[in-house]
């Protein structure tokens, strides 16, 4: 079992920091409990819907604390170490995340004209390099 299986087992754990039961979980993250379950024993792996929604409900839960900070650090972790199942070419566990925002953002930039377009590219670029 991976690591990161065994850090959704302590999230998922009702006897844990969260104090939450699979059943609640999965009705946060808008899954099955079958699915938790799965992801637990490296069965399959979290979309990044829904590790943005953990990390979001451990983020504003003030008893969980140390354990948002633990999900920060694994969140910047090679994403293809992570388990033996996780696929895809991301560098961390956060740019896996980020994809469904990314995404998003490029649909939404599929509707304007293509100079417009050319005009929030550049901006976009020179706000990434200003923020690195």
């Amino acid at each position: 079992m991976s690591e990161f299986a065994k850090f959704l087992r302590r999230i998922f754990d009702p006897k844990g920091p969260c104090g939450m039961s699979r059943h609640e979980w999965a009705t946060v993250l808008a899954v099955t409990e079958s699915t938790i379950t799965r992801w637990g024993d490296d069965a399959s792996f979290p979309g990044p819907e829904s590790l943005r929604r953990i990390y979001k409900t451990l983020e504003e839960d003030p008893g969980t604390r140390d354990l948002f900070a633990e999900f920060k650090a694994v969140a910047a972790k090679p994403f293809h170490k992570l388990s033996p199942i996780a696929t895809g070419n991301y560098p961390t566990l956060a740019h896996y995340m980020v994809r469904p925002i990314r995404e998003a953002f490029l649909r939404t930039l599929d509707t304007i004209a293509p100079d417009q377009q050319e005009a929030v590219l550049f901006e976009a670029a020179e706000l990434a390099r200003q923020r690195r």
